[in-house]
């Protein structure tokens, strides 16, 4: 439980920030990694795909897509 409910946050919030930008600029895109993160965790259910590196990698192309849609990064 000390590993399971801070893991599946993880993963629940990037699932709302990335279902919350897909109004922005970048919406496909969003909307491809939210399809990404679901197919994550319905093929974790039958194999053993949740200890690597994929959700990882897949959260942070949802924290950089939410960064690179911010309307001040590139301002200077």
């Amino acid at each position: 439980m000390l590993g399971f409910i801070p893991f599946m946050s993880f993963l629940g919030i990037s699932l709302l920030q990335v279902r919350q930008m897909q109004k922005g600029v970048l919406g496909t895109y969003n909307a491809a990694i939210e399809v990404a993160l679901w197919g994550f965790m319905v093929c974790s259910l039958s194999g053993g795909f949740t200890y690597t590196w994929w959700p990882y990698l897949l959260i942070a192309l949802a924290m950089a897509a939410k960064q690179i849609s911010r309307p001040d990064v590139f301002e200077h």
